[in-house]
């Protein structure tokens, strides 16, 4: 189970602490790690119950360590699916703000036309009610940029997030 050189490492202590632990000397215990003498009963029954108890430590930091794993990666994919969502709301956000700026170009075009062709007075005011709402292609466009960025630092989190989860699988 443990090799004698291990025993002092697996404890965590020098081969002075061991000995005094042990309560026999340290060239007793020097000889007992080398192969060439045996520990005295009482020893040997207090060594066997530190390495239970130690090992049975390692366990339950091994199992504290899966479970810390497990709760990593269910939290991973839930990361993963708020930033899905987020990313199926920002796309279709872009989408209408594309058709938005779609509009509001054939609103210029039309108001272009008109004055081209010198409309009447009573087409006026129905051309400058489309001009204003045409008026704000420039905030639609810097919409879209803000849009388009968000969308693409969402990506780049959608990847990092996999990422993680399959180092955490591993």
């Amino acid at each position: 189970m443990f090799k004698k050189n291990n025993i002092r490492e697996t404890l965590g202590v020098t081969q002075e602490e061991l000995a005094i632990l042990l309560q026999v000397s340290r060239s007793q215990l020097s000889l007992y790690e080398i192969g060439k003498r045996k520990l005295p009963q009482a020893a040997t029954l207090l060594l066997a119950n530190l390495l239970t108890n130690a090992q049975a430590k390692n366990k339950a930091k091994l199992n504290e360590k899966q479970i810390f794993a497990e709760n990593e990666v269910a939290y991973l994919n839930e990361l993963l699916v708020k930033n899905e969502y987020k990313l199926t709301i920002i796309t279709k956000k872009i989408e209408k703000t594309k058709q938005q700026q779609q509009l509001k170009l054939g609103a210029s075009n039309l108001i272009a036309f008109f004055e081209k062709e010198n409309a009447t007075k009573k087409a006026n005011p129905i051309l400058k009610s489309i001009q204003k709402k045409a008026e704000n292609k420039n905030n639609m466009q810097k919409q879209l940029i803000q849009l388009q960025i968000k969308k693409e630092v969402l990506q780049f989190e959608n990847k990092i997030i996999k990422k993680y989860i399959k180092f955490s699988k591993t």
